[in-house]
């Protein structure tokens, strides 16, 4: 289980057949540290909503499982399955979390 704040990843390109989006989970809002934290594309619970082909940091809306909805700028906590990318994968974290289960601590 790790706290931090969500954003996406640098470069994002949707392919329609695509269910999720690795997150990048960070302890401070600027920090160049991140964790992997996959996300269902959708609307329901544990679910990040799909962005706009131009997006920003302030289009992230995550739900939460109780429903609720954040931002990228909103504290959560997130708890799943540790993993380690392959060395062939091209990404700047170097572990991830899968069936990842997002939850509220706090909002500015």
């Amino acid at each position: 289980m790790l706290e931090g704040y969500l954003a996406f990843p640098e470069n994002f390109t949707y392919r329609g057949n695509q269910d999720t989006i690795i997150l990048r989970l960070r302890p401070a809002l600027e920090s160049p540290l991140a964790v992997g934290a996959g996300a269902h594309i959708g609307n329901g619970s544990n679910s990040v909503e799909l962005p706009p082909k131009s997006y920003r940091s302030d289009d992230l809306r995550v739900h939460t499982a109780d429903g609720q909805v954040f931002g990228y700028r909103d504290k959560v906590r997130v708890s799943g399955t540790m993993y380690y990318p392959g060395s062939m994968a091209k990404v700047e974290f170097k572990c991830g979390l899968t069936n990842s289960l997002y939850e509220s601590v706090s909002r500015p």
